[in-house]
């Protein structure tokens, strides 16, 4: 399996030379425009895959872009750590965008969204046990062969705890990468509003995760619900956790991301947020 994956990844390098570098934006139809005008600095963009599935316009822009700046693909729609059989039609236009933009990299979370012919609005966790990554294996290297590269999963925010669990979440990713060679996208704001809301120091978990296979990482703004101390992943603001301590601690070389999926403000202040991202991390 190690064989294949790298087989894999010498593919994605052929077929994308430009790789992603320091902090980089998330494209959103509002901003494309001041984009393509060269109205930011952002080294890469990530796209959200979904909102390309529909031939359109916006092809024909992400395709200027792509001209001059690497991009990624992350999505919401590949039900990772489902049970139900994938939907073809998603996987098929998936590939058509995958083969049509030559992304660095394709991503989604390790969660289940579907189930039963049901879709959910919600990135819900996968059991962590023998059975669930069982399932996640299989599921994840079915994706790998269907795309012939490495697929990338980010952790999520969880609300919920199952009530048997055989592995702890980084046991799990590590087992789960060790099986299938996937990488993996850490989200460095999902880590600290669990452990918040779980009243945990997030030391630990840094220490122990598995760097060697991340790709790149997220961070974004939280939300803070009415009457409760409980944080939600809302991505409707600036990063605000002294997340650069972390990736200067952790990830200084890492390639970060910064989300925004709610009260998106211009591309202006997005840009002034990434540069003091760039700077407090040292000018990555």
């Amino acid at each position: 399996m190690q064989l294949q994956v790298k087989l894999l990844e010498k593919n994605a390098l052929l077929k994308g030379s430009q790789k992603i570098e320091g902090v980089g934006l998330g494209l959103r139809f509002p901003h494309f425009d001041d984009i393509l005008n060269n109205k930011t600095g952002s080294p890469w963009f990530e796209v959200i895959t979904e909102d390309f599935l529909e031939e359109g316009p916006h092809h024909k822009k992400l395709l200027q872009l792509r001209e001059v700046a690497p991009i990624v693909f992350h999505s919401i729609g590949l039900n990772v750590g489902g049970v139900q059989e994938f939907d073809k039609d998603y996987l098929s236009a998936f590939k058509k965008l995958y083969n049509k933009f030559q992304p660095q990299y394709i991503s989604d979370h390790l969660c289940w969204s579907a189930h039963n012919g049901t879709y959910h609005h919600d990135l819900l966790p996968v059991p962590y046990t023998h059975e669930g990554l069982s399932n996640a294996v299989s599921r994840v290297n079915y994706i790998q062969d269907y795309f012939s590269r490495p697929l990338v999963l980010e952790n999520i925010t969880s609300y919920l705890d199952y009530k048997n669990s055989d592995f702890t979440e980084i046991e799990f990713l590590k087992e789960l990468s060790k099986k299938t060679g996937c990488k993996l996208l850490l989200d460095i704001t999902n880590v600290i509003i669990n452990h918040k809301n779980n009243n945990e120091p997030t030391k630990k978990y840094f220490d122990d995760f598995p760097v060697e296979n991340v790709v790149y990482c997220h961070v974004s703004g939280v939300k803070a619900t009415e009457g409760s101390t409980l944080i939600i992943d809302a991505h409707n603001s600036a990063y605000g956790f002294n997340e650069d301590v972390l990736i200067k601690k952790y990830f200084k070389n890492m390639p970060i991301l910064i989300e925004r999926d709610a009260n998106i403000p211009t591309l202006a202040e997005l840009e002034e947020e990434r540069l003091r991202l760039k700077e407090g991390i040292g000018g990555l």
